[in-house]
């Protein structure tokens, strides 16, 4: 208790009083009360102050904030009376009581409904016999319930008879426990009967003394999702079934392709041969043509059966040690006569030391007669060197064994070098006559690159060739 003159100056207080505010009575008295209310707070007090000196005998009440003598500010419920009004004199009697922690648990209570309520979830508050308590805006807009239609019904309302089975003694003695339910993916009645997918999360409600007094359910629909997902199974269905129709065909047409081209190719050497008898100039010119043409043709279907292989991961390697210098000198010696043909030198430059590599060697030769056949087509002029270099053993990190293709060529402009291993990038360097190919050569090297765990890069300036480099890890 204390009292307080007619300026509002500290008259008196008893030494419960000051120690609620946090000062010592004598400390007390003598400050203006007024004084240690809050900013915000302020004009409440000094208007119920007022109220009280005109209205002797009524109490006046008022919660304030006050500053407490530790420099916190606590919330105190204030009652006030003036119990003696003469001319000169006039004291005003208070008492209060520190309602700091009911003001927090308050406060708390309001920013948590608030945050119920703006939530997006549906958020539904039920007793453990299954009767709702709370019912937010979500909730309504999910279920088609007001909170009035909601609250006090049961909340199987919500769920259909072939889900009841869900709220059973399993489902209830969880929430007894303790145990919170996350996600369980279920189906719920609106209130036009209609299901819709939801996602359901459980947890208990306790009391202050830690008892489960009931449940709290929060929900999400995930129609939209489900749907979503029964249309990608059955995109994945379809996806699936044409690619086994894919592999079915590759496997039949692979041959059903290649053997009337082999025989194109076969017959028209025969003639040009002139096994047969002599031909013409045109006709042996003729015949030339469609021979070239057949095999463009093959190779360009090879190439789409290679990647359609690659692409359905049904690319067969058999890793073993390969004799790295026998493998250029198989590739030189298939090559050579096309680059004599030309007037180019295919030339060799090989370890003197046995160099091997673990790989797939009919892959790793793939490579090497792809990108050294590339350095043929786009070179008119000089050679075609193809150099074997094992890189000294690091300190960290595995070892690489390169193996690159350097030509004396056309080169290849700095703008086409990005897209130089992309599917279908064909390239016609200034200067070249050579007939660009399918676009495949180089994209098919690299996957297999990839595959046997190395790469390939390039290096290039226009007019002065270009340098291939195929890099294995050398174990």
């Amino acid at each position: 208790m204390a009292l307080l003159e007619r300026d509002a100056r500290v008259l008196y207080s008893n030494v419960a009083a000051a120690n609620l505010l946090g000062y010592s009575a004598d400390d007390l008295t003598g400050q203006n009360f007024l004084e240690l209310v809050h900013n915000e707070d302020s004009a409440r007090a000094q208007s119920s102050f007022r109220e009280c000196l005109k209205r002797p005998g009524l109490p006046v009440t008022a919660e304030l904030r006050l500053r407490h003598g530790g420099g916190a500010w606590r919330s105190l419920e204030i009652v006030a009376v003036n119990r003696l009004n003469v001319p000169r004199f006039c004291a005003v009697v208070l008492s209060y009581s520190d309602v700091t922690d009911r003001r927090q648990t308050e406060d708390a209570k309001a920013r948590l409904a608030a945050i119920v309520e703006s939530s997006d979830d549906a958020i539904i508050g039920e007793t453990l016999e299954g009767v709702i308590t709370d019912w937010n805006l979500a909730a309504e807009r999910l279920y088609g319930y007001t909170a009035e239609e909601a609250i006090g019904r049961s909340i199987r309302m919500t769920v259909p008879a072939d889900r009841m089975g869900e709220l059973g003694d399993d489902y209830m003695s969880r929430i007894l426990r303790g145990e919170r339910v996350d996600h369980l993916e279920t189906v719920r009645l609106r209130k036009d009967a209609t299901r819709l997918d939801v996602s359901i999360t459980v947890s208990p409600i306790r009391d202050d003394h830690g008892n489960i007094i009931g449940l709290s359910k929060s929900s999400r629909d995930i129609t939209e999702r489900r749907r979503f997902e029964a249309e990608l199974w059955r995109k994945n269905i379809e996806l699936e079934i044409a690619n086994r129709a894919k592999d079915t065909f590759l496997a039949s047409m692979s041959h059903e392709l290649r053997t009337p081209l082999n025989a194109i190719i076969g017959f028209t050497g025969t003639m040009l041969m002139k096994l047969p008898g002599q031909l013409t100039r045109d006709q042996e010119r003729q015949l030339q043509l469609v021979q070239l043409n057949a095999r463009h043709l093959l190779s360009l279907i090879n190439d789409l059966l290679n990647l359609a292989k690659l692409q359905s991961g049904k690319a067969e390697l058999q890793f073993e040690a390969v004799d790295c210098r026998a493998a250029a000198e198989e590739v030189a010696a298939t090559l050579r006569p096309t680059a004599e043909a030309k007037g180019l030198a295919l030339e060799l430059a090989l370890p003197g030391e046995e160099c091997r590599v673990h790989t797939d060697r009919r892959s790793l030769v793939q490579i090497l007669i792809n990108l050294t056949t590339n350095a043929i087509k786009f070179t008119s002029a000089g050679g075609v060197r193809l150099e074997i270099e094992r890189r000294p053993a690091g300190r960290e990190g595995p070892r690489w064994i390169d193996f690159c293709v350097v030509d004396t060529g056309f080169g290849i402009r700095r703008e086409d070098q990005a897209r130089l291993f992309r599917a279908f990038q064909q390239f016609h360097p200034q200067g070249s006559e050579a007939e660009a190919g399918s676009g495949l050569g180089l994209h098919l090297s690299q996957r297999i690159a990839v595959l046997l765990g190395g790469k390939i890069s390039a290096l290039s300036e226009p007019g002065k060739g270009s340098a291939f480099t195929l890099t294995l890890p050398d174990k």
